[in-house]
């Protein structure tokens, strides 16, 4: 890893080895990503990102709940299964955070272009996140958040799993177009090592035009709690 400032503009520049689901290499490419970051206007941080994926079986990261493969692998598609053992995939991701008197927005958004050798599988993935918060006192915030991910194609889906509530893996497989979440929550410090978290929220699937699933029975509801202790 590479990484240093010039002038105002940061960045950052990685090599890296290795997949969420395994410690071994199951081949000699390589995962490239580079970032660039800084403040424009002393409120406003903002960076982008760019990642190659590399030929994988499974992608080291989660988007959705769900890794990169290949359409099929792990669930049911109506469109079909694709034959190949590997894809690969180009992202980026561009991310804006900014705040004023207790109040803080943080938005963004990323696509993922997912290259099968049988171009039928290929995959365009789209997401964004609209996250407003307030801090009510310096011990209590609340937050609320509306994120989405989906291909948007009639014709195509994607495994969505939304990890770790909506469970959508098993019940669409590769037929979902587009999960959404809504959630709203409060943070409270009950002291510097220790804080509890409340989150409630709803998911929502919505699949491919030819899937043979419901698409009315796609709502999915959750409410967290959460005790979050640092040492």
């Amino acid at each position: 890893m590479l990484y240093g400032e010039a002038g105002k503009l940061g960045w950052v520049a990685a090599v890296m080895d290795g997949s969420i689901t395994r410690s071994v290499e199951e081949n000699a490419e390589k995962f490239v990503t580079v970032k660039l970051y800084g403040k424009p206007w002393k409120p406003l941080y903002m960076s982008g990102s760019w990642m190659r994926n590399g030929e994988t079986s499974a992608g080291p990261l989660l988007l959705g709940g769900s890794l990169f493969q290949p359409v099929g692998v792990r669930g049911e598609s109506t469109a079909g299964a694709s034959p190949s053992t590997t894809v690969n995939a180009t992202l980026y991701e561009l991310y804006a955070k900014t705040g004023l008197r207790g109040l803080q927005l943080d938005l963004s958004f990323g696509r993922a272009l997912i290259d099968d050798d049988a171009d039928a599988f290929d995959r365009d993935l789209t997401w964004f996140m609209i996250q407003p918060q307030h801090r009510i006192t310096r011990e209590l915030s609340a937050v609320a958040r509306y994120s989405e991910i989906g291909t948007y194609d009639d014709a195509e889906g994607y495994h969505f799993g939304g990890e770790f509530l909506a469970g959508g893996n098993g019940t669409y497989g590769y037929d979902a177009k587009r999960l959404t979440r809504l959630s709203v929550g409060l943070n409270w410090k009950i002291n510097p090592r220790t804080r509890a978290k409340l989150e409630i929220g709803r998911d929502r699937y919505h699949v491919i035009d030819a899937s043979p699933l419901d698409p009315t029975h796609d709502n999915r509801s959750h409410a967290v709690v959460e005790i979050a202790v640092s040492f």
